[in-house]
């Protein structure tokens, strides 16, 4: 989704009531899901009416724009995608109305194991 893949976060008009517990509701709701795998995102706070904030937004996009695109945030948001792909490609075919058809027939011959069943397919 968005999330995983924005390299910056930005809160415009952080002037207003409720952007300080937005801001630290964003952080919390990052970080377990970058922990593992990417460099934390910056989240930063601005108020571009006033220019507050601007310069860092400009720093931080400049160091983005001189970071590698061949990043490891990159190849898992790739592997996570081919992931994906290859899960849609291998069920393509499965009805699960035929399967559960055929784990009844297999469960009423006794010692029926689930494992056994789907290593066979």
């Amino acid at each position: 989704g968005l999330m995983e893949i924005a390299d910056i976060f930005v809160v415009n008009k952080a002037d207003r009531p409720g952007a300080d517990v937005f801001v630290k509701n964003l952080r919390q709701m990052l970080a377990p899901s970058f922990s593992n795998h990417y460099h934390e995102v910056p989240v930063i706070k601005t108020i571009a009416s006033q220019k507050d904030g601007i310069e860092k937004l400009i720093e931080l996009l400049a160091h983005q724009l001189q970071k590698s695109h061949t990043t490891d945030k990159k190849f898992w948001l790739l592997a996570e995608k081919a992931y994906y792909l290859l899960e849609q490609k291998r069920m393509k075919g499965i009805v699960k109305s035929e399967l559960k058809k055929e784990i009844e027939h297999q469960y009423k011959k006794n010692n029926f194991n689930l494992y056994q069943f789907v290593a066979g397919k």
